[in-house]
């Protein structure tokens, strides 16, 4: 799942999808991160948002990089609504109480920094953790979790010109080494909204 074309050069960089079985047979939990495969789940209907409106909320965890995180989802939720799907509202909100990634829903979607520790996710650039119903493939909550373990840049970080991000050629030097903020989160929320990884096409 490739929302634009400039994002395919991270394809090569994320995308595994597990099926973890969870103590309540209603709730079916998918961690969709940044690897290469799909596991599907019992869901018999697509995983989706029945909701008209989500509401993302950013953890305090994120720091000094909360209004930068802020504008790249800002961007990454733009570019999920241009490709004129149907998608439910997206709110941004920010909160005062941390939370720590987990399997078990808490009833809140969150975008977090962390370091991933979730079993053969460990260097994963990020992943989403999504909750579903088992039945109706209705998501309840997803969230997000951007891994410390990896250094995030923005257009910003590259030049002061309308961002390019990191994508563009020449690279700039900010850029080398380090993996494009606003592509991660475009590709994190496709998972957010519920899609799986595109195998289709394995650039």
């Amino acid at each position: 799942m490739h929302p634009r074309r400039r994002n395919l050069s991270l394809g090569a960089a994320l995308g595994l999808v597990l099926s973890l079985s969870r103590p309540s047979p209603a709730v079916e939990t998918q961690t969709h991160d940044s690897g290469h495969g799909n596991v599907p789940g019992a869901s018999r209907d697509p995983t989706r948002w029945h909701a008209k409106a989500v509401t993302i909320v950013l953890d305090p965890s994120l720091g000094a990089t909360t209004t930068r995180v802020e504008n790249a989802l800002e961007n990454a939720i733009r570019t999920w609504q241009d490709t004129g799907a149907a998608l439910p509202e997206i709110h941004v909100a920010h909160s005062t109480s941390p939370v720590r990634p987990s399997l078990d829903p808490d009833g809140v979607n969150s975008i977090l920094l962390a370091d991933i520790q979730f079993p053969g996710h460990e260097t994963d650039l990020a992943v989403t953790v999504g909750f579903s119903d088992s039945a109706s493939g209705e998501l309840s909550e997803a969230d997000i979790v951007l891994n410390t373990r990896h250094a995030f840049v923005d257009g910003l970080d590259a030049s002061h010109d309308p961002p390019e991000s990191c994508d563009g050629a020449p690279i700039p030097v900010e850029c080398v080494g380090a993996y494009d903020l606003e592509n991660v989160l475009a590709h994190e929320l496709g998972h957010f909204l519920g899609l799986g990884e595109d195998f289709d096409d394995p650039t």
